[in-house]
């Protein structure tokens, strides 16, 4: 598992709590040199997600992350704070892409949301919008991002 560098992982209905080890440094991640990774973040525990995530992949390796959202991602769910809590751990991440999976464009509270989770060590970001207010507001929040990708849901 050592030649894995990309990773593409669904976490929608996986069994976490059996699976998740306990945090121990001297633990090893069973791909310990992936560097790029495709997370589905769709269930009833981000959290737990992430916890699994880090024990498949290290996450001080990582320099690319892409997030996909459920349907109906709203902040009240926590995944801005859980994908937080994943790029403080990622600081070697310099390019992150968050994606709903649906053709509807993210709320002007959910942009607010994900914009303030971004690390100054972040410099490119993507993210799922068609609307000018959107991109206009992201523009305005992220102003440490070297580049911006607006990509048309659906």
């Amino acid at each position: 598992m050592d030649r894995v560098c990309k990773l593409n992982i669904n976490l929608t209905n996986i069994s976490i709590p059996a699976i998740i080890k306990k945090n121990d440094s001297n633990a090893s991640v069973l791909f310990p040199n992936v560097i790029n990774v495709n997370v589905v973040l769709d269930g009833d525990r981000p959290l737990g997600s992430i916890q699994y995530l880090s024990t498949l992949v290290d996450f001080s390796r990582l320099q690319t992350i892409s997030v996909r959202l459920p349907n109906y991602f709203t902040l009240d769910m926590n995944p801005v704070d859980n994908i937080g809590i994943l790029l403080e751990r990622a600081f070697n991440v310099r390019s992150f892409a968050i994606r709903t999976s649906c053709v509807n464009d993210v709320s002007i509270a959910n942009i607010k949301g994900i914009c303030s989770i971004l690390p100054r060590h972040v410099r490119h970001f993507q993210v799922n919008t068609r609307l000018f207010e959107q991109m206009k507001e992201i523009l305005e929040q992220v102003q440490h991002i070297s580049s911006i990708s607006f990509r048309s849901p659906g």
